[in-house]
């Protein structure tokens, strides 16, 4: 017995065991392995494809962005000098024509009124002075008790004092239309978008106090690519459509030169825009009568997968050849491919993309859950009735 002991307890021993429990463990990892392979080979991953027949999809309108804009946007400020004592509207804040929205120190305005009104008195007094002169001096050349040298200064003495009047009165006029500027009012109705200055600050001439929209009058621009521009006509009806509706506008004008981005401007007028609760800034679809002339190939957006660099790719579940390929895969029926394709247009739930995939493409196309798949991997076609979506 104390012989098993020492052997059981012996280094060698405990190596042997271990050893042979971690043959039997490879044994039985190889054995799963096995299985899960044989089971993997039974069971292709189903695609579901647009498969054959059905209709070829052509949107009936093209849809664009267009925005509602304000008739007018200005940044008010003052055409004169001065410290900004008060703003009466705040951000989002309504106000109407005539309105006061701001207002600049005017101390130092007033003083200097108040001395052209010193000024302007002495005026009249000096002319009324030079009134009674003249009328005297007339009197007494009469009786040529004054020579006529006297008269004509007696004349001229006048002339100057009414002059002084007239300079002293321009004085307090410019005062007055200088105290009124320093009075901001609201050109139009509208709304107040941004304080750019506040109170405290030495205004100079120019400098913005307010950015103001007008209320009324909103108009709706969109810009085109210029060949569809080109389509339109002034006073053409066009189908617009909102959150609470579809609804109809004119052309009003449209601006053929190109914008920065390459495309033209057109400006569209809707009789009730102000009852419909359109706000300056909401974007719009502008949906045009699509043109059919356009190459490409209508697609379902979820058989779309991201590609990279700006591009999207589409898998291909094409049929295995019936001889000569063998099929490692079970019941595989299809392999699949990957196509890198360019989105030109969207129009609800399809898009139009072009690039290296073919109209005899179309019904290997995977319709949805190409997260499931790569390119290469053996699946098996699921039973469905999809719609085909074709070409222009």
């Amino acid at each position: 017995m104390p012989s098993i002991q020492r052997l059981t307890h012996s280094p060698i021993f405990l190596v042997s065991v271990f050893f042979v429990f971690l043959s039997a463990a490879l044994g039985v990892s190889r054995i799963t392995h096995s299985s899960t392979s044989n089971d993997i080979a039974v069971s292709a991953v189903l695609v579901e494809t647009l498969g054959d027949g059905g209709e070829i999809f052509v949107p009936e309108y093209e849809q664009f962005v267009a925005r509602v804009e304000a008739a007018q946007r200005v940044e008010l400020g003052f055409d004169i000098a001065s410290r900004l004592v008060s703003i009466s509207k705040k951000e989002g804040e309504a106000f109407v024509a005539g309105e006061i929205l701001a207002q600049l120190d005017t101390a130092r305005l007033q003083a200097r009124q108040t001395e052209l009104r010193a000024t302007r008195d002495r005026a009249v007094a000096s002319l009324d002075l030079a009134k009674s002169s003249l009328k005297r001096t007339k009197g007494l050349r009469t009786n040529s008790n004054v020579s006529a040298q006297a008269l004509d200064e007696a004349i001229r003495q006048r002339q100057a004092a009414e002059a002084d009047l007239a300079f002293a009165n321009a004085q307090l006029s410019s005062i007055k239309l200088e105290l009124q500027k320093s009075v901001l009012k609201a050109p139009f109705d509208g709304v107040v978008i941004e304080r750019l200055s506040d109170v405290g600050r030495t205004m100079s001439v120019g400098l913005p106090v307010l950015l103001v929209e007008q209320s009324a009058m909103a108009e709706i621009r969109a810009s085109l690519p210029l060949r569809v521009a080109q389509k339109l006509a002034e006073g053409q009806a066009v189908r617009l459509e909102h959150s609470a509706g579809v609804f109809e506008a004119k052309v009003d004008r449209i601006k053929f030169s190109l914008s920065g981005n390459r495309a033209s401007d057109v400006f569209l007028h809707v009789a009730d825009i102000d009852e419909r609760g359109l706000v300056p800034g909401e974007i719009l679809s502008l949906q045009l009568r699509s043109d059919r002339q356009r190459s490409g190939l209508w697609l379902p957006i979820e058989a779309l997968s991201e590609y990279g660099r700006g591009l999207w790719s589409v898998y291909l579940a094409e049929p295995l050849a019936v001889e000569g390929e063998a099929n490692s895969v079970g019941d595989a029926t299809a392999v699949i491919s990957r196509k890198t394709v360019m989105i030109d247009r969207f129009a609800g739930d399809y898009v139009l993309v072009r690039g290296g995939l073919a109209k005899d493409d179309l019904p290997n196309v995977v319709l949805r859950a190409t997260h499931r798949i790569v390119a290469n991997q053996k699946v098996r076609y699921a039973d469905q009735n999809a719609v085909i979506v074709g070409a222009q």
